[in-house]
């Protein structure tokens, strides 16, 4: 079945979506809701700068030494 690695990945995608209506809800209570193309362009760029945020947790995870945390980071830059 699934390794511990895709289970963790998934459960930060699963993190990462819900994080994402959050934010898109507080935004539409707010009253700062733009377009649909505006909206889905926020998203997309959001998305594409995950996986380099992801890079560098695991770059600073790496100088800290914490390899099992540089490991999930490595995961969830690979599966975005």
């Amino acid at each position: 079945m699934w390794g511990w690695q895709g289970v963790v990945t998934m459960k930060l995608k699963s993190l990462i979506a819900t994080a994402t209506l959050a934010i898109s809800a507080a935004l539409i209570c707010m009253g700062s809701a733009g377009t649909t193309v505006e909206n889905l362009n926020a998203a997309y760029q959001a998305e594409s700068n995950s996986a380099n945020r992801y890079r560098q947790f695991t770059r600073t995870a790496d100088a800290g030494n914490l390899r099992q945390t540089a490991k999930l980071f490595r995961a969830a830059a690979a599966s975005e």
